[in-house]
């Protein structure tokens, strides 16, 4: 297989990409991200390329268990 010289360029910026996004957030306030833990999952999320989050709208369940257990949190935390 051979690969031409557009080949190689995708495969430098997108590895060039990937040095920046891990410089980007492994940074000194957050030093202690493993990469095969948070660090990982970051990454994952943005260079999956997906639309931005607060476009994303969560299924009617999701926020209905979210403000029970918001209710509950709150009542057990009362000072």
């Amino acid at each position: 297989m051979s690969h031409d010289s557009s080949d190689e360029s995708h495969l430098t910026s997108r590895a060039a990409r990937k040095k920046s996004v891990v410089g980007l957030n492994k940074t000194k306030t957050r030093n202690s991200l493993a990469l095969d833990g948070t660090l990982s999952s970051i990454m994952t999320i943005k260079m999956a390329d997906l639309e931005p989050c607060f476009k994303w709208e969560p299924p009617s369940d999701v926020l209905k268990a979210s403000k029970k257990a918001t209710g509950q949190y709150n009542r057990a935390h009362r000072s």
